[in-house]
């Protein structure tokens, strides 16, 4: 099976011309396992990209908190 994948000129140039994952998507149903295990780890990336990316879009935002303001706006809460 992965004798086939890997020597199957049509599919190199699928890869070549894709993504990854779009590439496993496109091959699922001819390479369903295969596919599968490589969409499993593949999926992973995506969400720790994005997630490090938006934390590094956010630390460009340099601001002060205006302390005064929010605590001014907070309701002291009494002892129990």
């Amino acid at each position: 099976m992965l004798a086939d994948l890997s020597s199957d000129v049509t599919l190199k140039n699928l890869k070549n011309n894709s993504s990854l994952d779009k590439f496993w998507i496109e091959v699922h149903s001819e390479y369903e396992v295969l596919s599968e295990k490589a969409l499993g780890v593949l999926l992973h990336f995506p969400s720790t990209y994005l997630c490090e990316s938006g934390f590094s879009a956010f630390l460009r935002f340099h601001f002060t908190p205006d302390i005064d303001n929010i605590c001014s706006n907070i309701q002291a809460q009494p002892s129990h």
